[in-house]
């Protein structure tokens, strides 16, 4: 008997051999494709882990990097800056973080 590799081939294997009805086959893969889309979503990086880039430390001012470790920590739980990412750098950076700056470190943080 082949072994299974994956979660579908299981699944597909013990269909196989129990002579599951549809229905069931079909409810178990709603089951596991929520299963994997729950664990897709809780393997998101730690935005302290951001933090960790000596390219960052060494080149950016502490609040331009602050900014963009919170704007991506935010950009990842789903937020959406509607108006210009300048005056969001202003409000939240009271004015201290360069634009420019701020856009570099996303950059990187993104490719990152």
């Amino acid at each position: 008997m082949p072994i299974p590799e994956d979660a579908l081939a299981f699944t597909d294997a013990m269909a196989d051999m129990l002579r599951l009805p549809d229905e069931t086959l079909a409810m178990s893969y709603i089951y596991l494709n929520r299963y994997l889309r729950f664990y897709r979503d809780q393997r998101r990086p730690d935005p302290l882990d951001l933090c960790k880039n000596y390219q960052l430390a060494n080149f950016f001012p502490a609040r331009a990097v602050a900014s963009g470790v919170v704007f991506t920590a935010l950009e990842g739980s789903g937020l959406r800056v509607r108006r210009d990412l300048g005056d969001w750098v202003k409000d939240v950076g009271s004015g201290k973080v360069d634009k420019e700056d701020m856009e570099e470190v996303l950059e990187i943080l993104r490719v990152n």
